[in-house]
């Protein structure tokens, strides 16, 4: 069972995830509606893993995971990113892998393309919680 933080203004989908991840992955799950919240609640409970929206209110998705990159004490909490603006792109005949770098430049760890497949997203948070384990074990 992990810690989960949800960082998402649609209380529709965060109703869902976390009912989701509660009772049929046994998570623990915390949520928080803003940018500016998911950065104070990112602090208080050292979640071992964060979803975060990209649209956010306030401060976007990616500020937030810049935020959280430059604490020490979190810097390494893995962040699954939500958002739309894949499917956008490839509306609009771009490719989101080629125009974002591949994501080596962005401070995230994945992402999931809206609208959200639960049970995607719950391989993807297995796959980044076991690969956070191992590298701690690793480091240890």
């Amino acid at each position: 069972m992990a810690k989960i933080l949800i960082i998402d203004d649609d209380p529709m989908l965060v109703q869902d995830m976390k009912l989701f991840l509660e009772e049929v992955s046994g998570h623990q799950v915390e949520t928080a509606p803003s940018g500016e919240e998911g950065i104070k609640k990112v602090g208080d409970i050292k979640p071992d893993l964060i979803l975060l929206d990209l649209m956010l209110p306030g401060i976007d998705g990616f500020d937030v995971a810049r935020e959280i990159r430059k604490n020490q004490e979190t810097q390494k909490i893995p962040i699954l990113m939500l958002s739309g603006v894949k499917s956008e792109m490839n509306i609009m005949g771009l490719d989101f892998e080629k125009q974002a770098g591949a994501g080596d430049w962005l401070p995230i760890n994945d992402y999931i393309d809206k609208p959200i497949s639960l049970d995607i997203m719950n391989s993807k948070i297995d796959h980044l919680l076991s690969k956070t384990k191992k590298s701690q074990k690793i480091s240890k």
